[in-house]
Order: structure tokens, then sequence, then C-alpha cells
């Protein structure tokens, strides 16, 4: 089950205060609910009255928009997809992989994960190859005082695997997963680094463990003085 439906709602802000997403289905009658696939839901809701709380696009940087901590940001480029491949980012080892490439099946009677955009991301899980190690670096990128890093990471907290941002070489954030089944948003300021040379990676050191962690739709973004989704 890739699609979850809660109670209907009578108007906007009432739906989208149980679910993502909401989409108008009559007067006054909204359908709250969430989606594995972001990208299914722009594609399925094309043309319809649909609204988000965090609205997440493939294809125009600015056409990601998100509410954060009642602050919204808005898409300003794309350091790495995995719609198909690894996006341009450099593979040390097996023990990154884009799932559109070497898809894993979830333990019988596990929901699918949720919240990623299109079919690809980046996963420390091999299927058949947990003694490995590695990791996949983005391509080096920089970025202005006002800009944000901007990414969605699931997992679980334990383990040695984490995306580690990289300043000059140096490691000057991490982050673990705190949801095995479900990406969350991400965002990191990055005015302190401005104008340096930065790296992403995403980590495995665990040989033999089973931990995973999930990388998607990373990006720069900046606070959107427009407003949010």
């Amino acid at each position: 089950m890739n699609f979850r439906v809660y109670p209907a709602a009578g108007g906007e802000t009432e739906a989208l205060a149980q679910a993502n997403y909401a989409v108008r289905v009559g007067p006054d009658l909204w359908m709250p609910f969430d989606a594995a696939d972001h990208q299914w839901v722009n594609e399925r809701f094309a043309g319809r009255d649909l609204r988000a709380v965090q609205r997440f696009s493939q294809t125009e940087p600015a056409g990601n928009r998100i509410l954060v901590d009642g602050i919204p940001y808005v898409g300003e480029e794309f350091l790495g997809r995995f719609e198909t491949d690894l996006d341009g980012w450099r593979q040390e080892g097996k023990a990154v992989s884009n799932h559109a490439q070497v898809p894993f099946s979830r333990a019988p009677g596990k929901e699918p994960v949720f919240g990623h955009v299109g079919p690809g991301f980046l996963t420390t899980y091999y299927p058949g190859k947990w003694e490995t190690t590695g990791r996949a670096v983005s391509p080096a990128f920089s970025a202005r005082p006002d800009q944000y890093l901007v990414f969605l990471l699931a997992g679980a907290p334990e383990g040695n695997v984490e995306v580690r941002l990289r300043a000059g070489g140096d490691v000057v954030a991490a982050w673990r997963g705190a949801n095995p089944d479900a990406f969350e948003v991400i965002v990191h300021p990055l005015a302190e680094v401005a104008g340096q040379p930065l790296e992403l990676e995403i980590f495995n050191g665990e040989a033999g463990g089973e931990a995973r962690l999930m990388l998607d739709h990373v990006m720069l973004m900046r606070r959107d003085a427009a407003g949010g989704p």
C-alpha cells in the first residue's frame, strides 16, 4: 500500500492538519492523504485542486516549496535527484546503491518506504551485501550565505551510517535517520561555510551490520518571502 487516506475534512486547513496533501473533491469536502512517492502525486493529481504542506518536484527547483518550523523555503538548485542512477555522485565500494537500479523488497507485512520523490533514492542497503562498506559523494558545490542545504532522509538512528557535509574536506555536520520507514525533511543553514568547496556524502562504515540509511532529493534552497507551498 503506497497511499494513505485520512478522514474527510470540510476545509483545506483541517485537511492539511491530518496529512501532507489534500485534494478538493467537492464543495466543502477535502480528501487528506499521504503517498509513498511525491512525484506520483504530481502526476496523478495534475490539473486538480491539490494543496500540500511540503511540495516536491523533479523537474524545476522552484517547484519545491516546503514549510519547516513555520518557515517557508523555495528550491534553487538540484544537487541530487537519483531517479535512474547516482546523478554524478562518486561511488566508493558497493555499500551505497540507487534503489531504482538495485531495488530491495520490504519484509512481509511491511508497508513501503514513504516520502521519496520518484522511483530512485540512495540507500546503504545493498541486497545480499551486508558485509560491504563504502560511500557515495556528491560533486563539489558552493553556496551563498542565504542558502540552505535541504534533503530527504530516512533510516534507523543506530549504526555506523551517516550523511555528512564536508567543507574543505572536514566534516562540519552529520545526520542519521530518525525513522526507518519514512523520509523526513532536513534543513541545514550554510552561512558559516558559504563560499567554501562543499561535498555531501552518504557513508556506511558498518561491515556486517543491518543499519539502513536512505537519501533523496538533495537541493540548495532559500527562505521564501512569498510564502509556503
